[in-house]
């Protein structure tokens, strides 16, 4: 058991001293909710992946003369659900990523200076804001060297 002495904390991104125990901290979060590749800061805009929501199954593409699920083949209403089920599948793991960049966002709000979340205000994205902390505290190589 630990002594009671000891406190948790949590890595605050005050200067470039702080930053690779911080974006360990993002990056395991990310991670964990499966969003790294959506948000990893090393990666351009283009190389970066887009979070999309899944696209729901439309009875038409089922063989629905009127775009109704009631309308389905019978021979075609095993397809229908196992489409269906699916989507359910994909639907719940982007609500689960969706939540793990809330999280992420949160972290990244509650855990830098405060000054600095007005350099956050023009970023739209996660990525975005993480490029920009990253050209503003991650050590350089020459840094590293001292």
């Amino acid at each position: 058991m630990p002594p009671s002495s000891l406190e948790r904390s949590e890595p605050f991104l005050t200067s470039s001293a702080d930053w690779e125990l911080w974006i360990i901290v993002v990056k395991r979060i990310a991670t964990n909710g499966d969003v790294w590749d959506y948000i990893d800061p090393s990666k351009s805009d283009t190389k970066i992946k887009k979070l999309d929501p899944p696209t729901e199954p439309h009875p038409d593409a089922f063989g629905s003369p009127d775009s109704n699920e009631a309308t389905i083949p019978n021979e075609r209403q095993i397809a229908w659900a196992t489409a269906n089920r699916n989507y359910s599948r994909k639907e719940k793991k982007y609500q689960r990523q969706k939540d793990t960049f809330k999280e992420i966002d949160k972290y990244i709000s509650t855990h830098i200076v405060k000054e600095n979340l007005l350099l956050l205000e023009d970023c739209k994205t996660t990525h975005k804001e993480l490029v920009k902390l990253k050209e503003m505290f991650c050590p350089t190589n020459a840094d590293r060297e001292l």
